[in-house]
């Protein structure tokens, strides 16, 4: 009897604690894995070359987050690491991760997802890959708090 309770005084903390909602999360990097080479109308991106990308993550209509942009990307993907980590402490509002095409004229979003981090409190995953219209996006080394 007294190894039985010694047993569930030391497993249920550790239940419990497993399953703590996250406060907030850090994010380390952030992708687009693959975007389409073309826009909707079928034209390319930048007039005489490949697109200038770069890739933003935003809340609630407030940039977070701005990547340097690579010029003439023919890669079809744009990987960043952000050096001292984005902290997202409002996890119940969807962040947008979106890939721009920068221009003199205006900039043109090529692709963008969202991405509700109260989904994933639960499991807290390392990471979070999501695909929209032909865009797909991956956001890593994920750290929960």
């Amino acid at each position: 009897m007294k190894k039985s309770i010694f047993a569930l005084a030391f497993i249920l903390p550790l239940t419990f604690s497993c399953s703590k909602k996250a406060e907030e999360v850090t994010i380390q990097f952030v992708e687009c894995t693959n975007f389409p080479n073309v826009d909707e109308n079928g034209n390319s991106w930048d007039d005489g070359d490949d697109p200038d990308t770069y890739i933003t993550i935003e809340q609630n209509d407030k940039v977070l987050f701005k990547s340097d942009v690579i010029n003439n990307n023919n890669l079809g993907f744009h990987s960043v690491e952000i050096s001292q980590g984005l902290n997202i402490t409002n996890l119940d509002n969807q962040i947008s991760i979106n890939l721009y095409e920068k221009d003199d004229d205006y900039d043109k979003n090529i692709g963008f997802t969202l991405v509700f981090l109260n989904n994933y409190e639960k499991e807290q995953p390392s990471t979070i890959s999501d695909s929209y219209n032909n865009s797909t996006f991956k956001i890593s080394s994920l750290v929960w708090k």
